[in-house]
């Protein structure tokens, strides 16, 4: 059986050159990245909805967080920390 194990071996090598030299089969974004990408969109959606809707009342962090059902820390994960003077 040495032999099966140098072919498998072999064969391995092939793809990861392959893989290094033309990189991956397909240049889209992965599960994780596409749901990242959604639930910040959802945010920004619903706050577009609260900016709407309120006008000159301020909008908060907290009050996006708690329309769009998710919690603060969570906010902030997607969207950072704005530094306040």
């Amino acid at each position: 059986m040495p032999g099966f194990f140098l072919f498998n071996s072999e064969a391995r090598w092939r793809t990861l050159r392959y893989w290094h030299e033309h990189g991956s089969v397909s240049n889209s974004p992965s599960l994780t990245q596409r749901r990242k990408e959604q639930a910040k969109l959802e945010i920004s959606r619903c706050a577009a909805e609260l900016f709407v809707l309120r006008g000159e009342n301020p909008v908060t962090a907290e009050g996006i967080a708690r329309a769009t059902g998710i919690g603060l820390r969570t906010f902030y994960r997607y969207f950072g920390r704005r530094k306040m003077r």
